[in-house]
């Protein structure tokens, strides 16, 4: 691919973004974010209401449940999910306006790792490395 051609690509890829409704149901949002974001997972647990905020790994909220369900107020903001938001934005977005205590996961190859050492990055950061890192090891095994 050009340098032209990549740079029109990255500007498409950084103009795609993801407008949250509260009539989506939990499997929706995540299909729609891994096309988006197809090297990121996006994940949603309960709280461990005995631990304050320690997530409990078994308990994946189900897909079918809707956002509404946890929405904290009535009147939030419309709320977008975007290449440049960082996972950490991303996280705090769910809590503040959904009560969701959300976990992101980049691919690596043929596994999910947790991304919470580079909570900082932006989504579109996160695909990225995500991509790379498996083309790699995709060549490796070649």
């Amino acid at each position: 691919m050009s340098v032209g051609l990549q740079i029109r690509a990255n500007i498409f890829e950084l103009n795609m973004q993801l407008e949250i409704n509260d009539m989506m149901n939990i499997g929706s949002l995540q299909y729609e974010f891994n096309k988006l974001f197809p090297y990121l997972k996006l994940e949603f647990y309960e709280k461990d209401h005995a631990n304050n905020k320690k997530v409990i790994p078994k308990n994946i909220y189900n897909n079918s449940r809707l956002l509404k369900e946890f929405i904290v107020s009535r009147n939030h903001p419309q709320f977008i999910i975007a290449p440049e938001m960082t996972v950490q934005q991303l996280a705090e977005s769910f809590a503040k306006y959904y009560s969701l205590i959300t976990k992101v996961f980049r691919r690596s190859g043929n596994v999910w790792l947790s991304t919470s050492v580079t909570d900082g990055w932006s989504l579109y950061e996160q695909n990225k490395q995500g991509e790379l890192i498996t083309a790699q090891m995709s060549d490796n095994r070649l």
